[in-house]
């Protein structure tokens, strides 16, 4: 019987990642201004609309978008999900 292999790491840069989240008014643009600013998943998960209006190139639409989406329990679930999966 064959072994099986485990799963390797999926390494993405964040930017790809936050597009590929379908955060609403979020492209790729947005994604790199925030993925610049925050660095990883867990401090943009974090940060509360205030904090997301402090970085360059967001404005009131886009920040309010960011923050009601990681606020959603499901949204979180799907990261943690991705987590699993192995993406870094």
């Amino acid at each position: 019987p064959t072994k099986r292999m485990p799963s390797p790491t999926i390494t993405r840069p964040l930017e790809r990642v936050i597009v590929g989240l379908g955060i609403r008014f979020v492209g790729s643009v947005a994604a790199a201004d925030l993925a610049a600013h925050f660095g990883d998943l867990d401090a943009l998960m974090a940060a509360g609309e205030a904090e997301l209006l402090g970085v360059d190139g967001i404005g009131p639409v886009v920040a309010a978008s960011v923050a009601q989406f990681f606020a959603r329990p499901e949204n979180r679930q799907v990261v943690e999900k991705l987590r699993a999966a192995g993406l870094t």
